[in-house]
């Protein structure tokens, strides 16, 4: 067994079973009116308004590319549906913890590298080791209910940076980005 398929197979054993009877049990204490669509999504389209943010700043820093937060965003939300119903399923329940327990590790990580650049002895590399090994379980998480593995997403995103750089990092490159030929290659390694 190599350590990929241990690790979901680990991620399966230290997660808690979660389906929609699950989530509902430990929501019963809220009205219909709170747990609804609406909620769901409105919690989605939170995670999506900081995504945006941090893609924004990140390309203006490292890739020299303005991004209007406000456009990305518009993007993004165009595929939810505005107030429609959401198919309730194990694996939607699946796929908000592990989306939901990767923004929230990823806030926890965000945390501890900020108070290592604020802080004068410097970053506690363990709690920050520790952080990215919980947004990789929740990825994991991702995967197990759609059934790739973490492995299996490697090497799709390995063979799209091929695609997208294929003499080494260029800025130019990182900006004039083929999404349409990247879709294949991913597709191919789907």
């Amino acid at each position: 067994m190599n350590f990929f398929e241990y690790f979901h197979k680990d991620t399966k054993r230290t997660f808690p079973e979660t389906d929609f009877t699950h989530m509902q049990l430990v929501l019963e204490g809220l009205t219909p009116s709170t747990l609804d669509e609406c909620f769901l999504l409105n919690n989605i389209r939170d995670i999506l308004i900081a995504g945006v943010e941090a893609d924004c700043i990140k390309s203006r820093i490292f890739y020299k590319k303005t991004k209007d937060s406000t456009d990305e965003y518009r993007k993004m939300v165009s595929v939810l549906p505005d107030g429609g119903n959401v198919v309730m399923s194990d694996t939607v329940v699946q796929l908000i913890h592990g989306l939901t327990g990767i923004a929230s590790e990823n806030a926890e990580l965000a945390t501890a590298i900020l108070k290592g650049m604020t802080d004068e002895s410097g970053f506690d590399t363990v709690n920050i080791k520790e952080e990215i090994g919980d947004i990789i379980v929740y990825a994991a998480v991702i995967g197990n209910a759609l059934g790739f593995t973490l492995e299996e997403a490697m090497k799709a995103n390995i063979a799209k940076r091929a695609k997208r750089f294929p003499n080494g990092f260029t800025e130019f490159d990182a900006v004039n980005r083929n999404t349409v030929e990247e879709r294949k290659i991913l597709e191919e390694n789907h």
